[in-house]
């Protein structure tokens, strides 16, 4: 059974005047795994490098600016725009000679 997977959920009440995301993340072991995350800096992002990271993922952070990288959960950061598709071809062969290909994609454009 793949047990390997991220949920995102809504809670709060049903009305939708006050909610929250949360994370869930199966108890597997993240251990020697390599995960892309984009979207890395931003809050959600964040959150999900710095879960990720503590379950033993080694993480590759992308986001639109190299600030948004600061991380120290990020082992690996690339810089590109996922609205821009020549970006996007730019970024990849470099993230593969780099990190290799990932274990585990999340792909969290903010």
């Amino acid at each position: 059974m793949l047990l390997n997977y991220i949920s995102l959920s809504s809670v709060g009440p049903p009305s939708g005047l006050r909610r929250s995301a949360r994370i869930v993340v199966s108890k597997a072991d993240f251990e020697g795994k390599t995960v892309v995350v984009t979207g890395a800096g931003g809050g959600l992002g964040s959150a999900i490098v710095a879960l990720l990271a503590e379950r033993g993922a080694r993480i590759v952070g992308c986001d639109q600016s190299a600030e948004a990288l600061a991380s120290p959960h990020i082992a690996s950061r690339h810089v590109f725009n996922l609205l821009d598709r020549a970006s996007i071809e730019a970024a990849i062969p470099t993230l593969l000679d780099k990190d290799g290909v990932p274990d585990v994609l999340i792909n969290n454009p903010g």
